[in-house]
């Protein structure tokens, strides 16, 4: 009984409110965001911070504790393709396999840049698959960590 109780617990602390968390992401290692900003047209603001996993607007719940500490060094993921235009350069993400439990983003992506005039990093959402050209060079591989980024 008393394993039965424990196992509850540990569900629910998993699915508790995500009270104060602006959204989750896999955050990019610096090595990958140097790589990234390679791409940001001069004089635009640089991004290349993470790559949305849970989008604000849908943030209702933790992401489960299994997630949390999931680090990736391995770089089976990478950005395999760039989408420009004049207000946002983003790159599209092959997640290589990993299950990772994406919720919001209509693909994988991460915002590069914006340009200072105008430009947002929601504005990534906005391209379709087609607008992106695969990078030359094969691809950019992805490290990072997950994180819940606070409000």
């Amino acid at each position: 009984m008393n394993l039965l109780r424990e196992y509850v617990r540990g569900l629910l602390a998993e699915t508790v409110l995500a009270k104060g968390i602006e959204y989750t992401a896999f955050i990019l290692d610096d090595s990958v965001r140097d790589a990234l900003l390679k791409y940001a047209p001069r004089g635009w603001t640089p991004k290349a911070h993470h790559m949305t996993v849970i989008n604000p607007s849908e943030q209702r719940q933790r992401l489960p504790s299994s997630w949390l500490d999931f680090s990736d060094d391995t770089g089976r993921m990478s950005v395999v393709a760039i989408a420009r235009n004049d207000k946002v350069v983003t790159g599209l993400v092959d997640m290589g396999g990993l299950p990772i439990p994406m919720k919001g983003p209509a693909f994988p992506h991460v915002t590069i840049a914006v340009n200072p005039d105008g430009g947002e990093a929601v504005m990534s959402n906005y391209f379709e698959l087609w607008d992106f050209e695969t990078i030359e060079s094969g691809s950019i591989q992805l490290k990072g960590y997950i994180e819940e980024v606070l409000r």
